[in-house]
């Protein structure tokens, strides 16, 4: 049942639907992430939806998409891949994230960067920012 549960919020966080995926997070919900740690329900989904928003501000297009793969102790692993378009250059960003249910809501979350690709990205959103990049 897990398993249709962490695929539906990985869909709904693909698709930013972030109202609906808010809803399979539990209030006690701890994110950990390398910058900090947060907690509850509507900081998390904050994090997910002001990421797409500041993404918005600069690049021409972003779609999202993600694979969930099951682990040990009802654990699940969503493999994320961003592809964000400037003008007409295209980047892959990837990452992932190790999430818990308990009662079918969502209450860890630990994101975890792949080495070189956050680097990868800066240099990429810097070149946009700075419209480095040429336009079509």
């Amino acid at each position: 049942m897990s398993l249709k549960l962490a695929e539906e919020f990985a869909a709904l966080l693909d698709s930013n639907r972030f109202d609906e995926a808010s809803q399979l997070i539990a209030d006690e919900c701890e994110y950990h992430y390398s910058e900090g740690n947060y907690q509850g329900q509507k900081n998390i989904i904050n994090i997910y939806r002001l990421n797409h928003l500041e993404s918005k501000k600069v690049f021409d297009v972003m779609t999202y998409s993600s694979v969930v793969v099951e682990m040990p102790d009802e654990n699940f692993k969503i493999n994320f891949t961003d592809k964000i378009r400037k003008g007409h250059k295209w980047h892959e960003f990837r990452s992932f994230q190790i999430i818990k249910f308990k009662e079918n809501q969502v209450i860890d979350i630990q994101h975890c960067e792949i080495p070189g690709e956050m680097e990868s990205l800066r240099m990429f959103y810097d070149r946009a920012r700075s419209q480095k990049i040429n336009l079509p």
